[in-house]
């Protein structure tokens, strides 16, 4: 079955990932894996099609079967919940609106593989703002993170931005659309400069609380005797 705009195939990799189950009135709640990549979709479409949306009402949500190959096909469907990033944070970059996610357990390790052997200077300088500025001092650090991120290789570099990117969603025609999606930006205006500070806000907002929990850099190491 081709995919189709606004629809969604549930059990398309052929995965035992979800159980069904069908109410009396008729509607059939799908619960998924939290390790299952159709997760990661759904939430892409909830972000992009909340009640403000134009799309309220209007997805198609096919379910396979992955015991029988059964499909069954569920048309104008509304989400009846909003999505955990719903009440992302929200910030604004040359006029335009953005929502911050969080990254899950996994990205959030993933990205700090990566980010760590780069990051001693930030745990540095986040430790000395933390007595002067307090709730501010992720805020101070963003530019550093940014600058980190553009001097890593493409590989290291990918690794970081594409979860990064795929928590953040973007105001546009009364909803909100993800930024990145299947490898791309959704947006051309999105320059250099807002995608770094966009990847920044998200690295500070997801492992703010384990910078505070490194080492301050400043700290020598215990001598021996």
């Amino acid at each position: 079955m081709a995919a189709t705009k606004n629809t969604m195939t549930v059990g398309i990799d052929g995965e035992v990932m979800h159980n069904l189950s069908p109410a009396k009135n008729g509607s059939i709640t799908v619960t998924l894996m939290k390790t299952s990549p159709v997760n990661k979709k759904l939430m892409l479409a909830y972000n992009a099609q909340t009640l403000s949306s134009a799309l309220w009402g209007k997805n198609t949500i096919v379910v396979r079967n992955t015991a029988s190959g059964d499909l069954v096909t569920a048309r104008d469907v509304a989400f009846s919940q909003l999505p955990a990033n719903a009440n992302a944070m929200e910030i604004t970059l040359k006029a335009v609106n953005y929502r911050i996610g969080k990254l899950g357990v996994f990205e959030q390790l993933s990205v700090a593989r990566k980010l760590l052997p780069v990051l001693a200077g930030v745990v540095g300088d986040f430790r000395s703002l933390q007595g002067k500025e307090g709730g501010n001092a992720l805020e101070t650090v963003l530019p550093k993170i940014a600058r980190t991120l553009a001097d890593l290789s493409d590989e290291d570099c990918n690794t970081i931005l594409y979860p990064c990117l795929s928590v953040v969603t973007r105001e546009h025609m009364k909803g909100w659309v993800p930024v990145f999606s299947q490898g791309a930006l959704s947006f051309d205006d999105i320059d250099l400069m807002t995608l770094l500070q966009l990847v920044a806000r998200v690295v500070a907002d997801s492992l703010g609380n384990f910078l505070q929990e490194l080492p301050g850099s400043e700290n020598p190491a215990p001598s021996g005797a």
